[in-house]
């Protein structure tokens, strides 16, 4: 018995879409929070999410890292000066540091652009991260050697 062999039928490649400005791109200067974690704590930080979100805070952004003391939770939230007091009251040591902020539409290769963009302004980037909501939302975390030169150049 001989099958048949249908020939497949060859579509027109789609033409890339063309690139859009952003609906939403809000760039600001942002306290990031950073959390110290022993390496047997790093794999647990569920206490202090719940810690945070006991408080009504809302973490934005965030990353969990290595760092010469073990690892480190970084978060951005909306509210830092209430996730540092959440933070303090569970018992929690933390640190505070200045971060470049973004918020746009859900589009990661924006923040790969912005990153980009820094660099060619001569900003270093010591260390980026990012989320997104489940709606249409992403914030972008730049961890830069000059936020206020970082900030002129991402408004160009």
């Amino acid at each position: 018995m001989q099958q048949s062999l249908a020939t497949p039928t060859l579509r027109p490649a789609l033409a890339a879409p063309k690139p859009t400005r952003p609906r939403t791109l809000k760039i600001t200067r942002h306290t990031e929070v950073i959390v110290d974690l022993a390496d047997q704590e790093a794999d647990e930080i569920h206490p202090i999410l719940l810690a945070i979100n006991a408080h009504g805070v809302r973490m934005l952004a965030h990353s969990l890292c290595a760092n010469r003391r073990g690892s480190a939770l970084l978060f951005v939230a909306d509210d830092s000066p209430k996730a540092c007091f959440a933070l303090q009251h569970a018992g929690w040591e933390y640190r505070i540091d200045s971060v470049v902020f973004v918020e746009t539409d859900r589009r990661p290769a924006l923040v790969a652009q912005l990153g980009a963009q820094l660099l060619r302004h001569g900003v270093g980037v010591l260390y980026s991260y990012m989320s997104w909501t489940e709606g249409e939302n992403l914030f972008a975390v730049f961890k830069t050697t000059d936020d206020e030169r970082a900030l002129r150049a991402l408004a160009a």
